[in-house]
């Protein structure tokens, strides 16, 4: 591989002449699989900070719950609203079968009699 910064907790992933840019690490030559070790290290820590970070930005809501907000008005002596079902008879399964069965069999004519 390439030359790189040695410092695992720096972010710099890049190739490195001499001292990092970032940190001032002296760079090391690596291997494939040392350099590639240490890159996923390197991002590693780089997402555990970001999360961190994230974590300690987001205010705190606890304090400012008003109660007031979460009420929720209903209307009492309304009748419940019943929905009708339009399809009763189509919602047999023994009915579905034998509709399909008989689109199948209009088919199968129809195509007998084209060919």
């Amino acid at each position: 591989m390439a030359s790189m910064c040695s410092n695992p907790d720096c972010s710099n992933i890049k190739r490195v002449e001499g001292d990092c840019p970032e940190c001032g690490s002296p760079a090391k030559d690596l291997g494939f699989k040392e350099g590639t070790a240490l890159i996923k290290l390197k991002k590693e820590k780089m997402n555990r900070r970001e999360d961190e970070a994230q974590e300690i930005t987001i205010p705190e809501m606890d304090e400012e719950i008003n109660d007031e907000d979460d009420k929720i008005e209903t209307i009492k002596d309304e009748p419940k609203i019943e929905v009708a079902s339009t399809a009763k008879g189509i919602n047999s399964p023994i009915l579905k079968i034998l509709v399909f069965i008989g689109v199948v069999i209009v088919f199968y004519m129809l195509f007998r009699l084209i060919i």
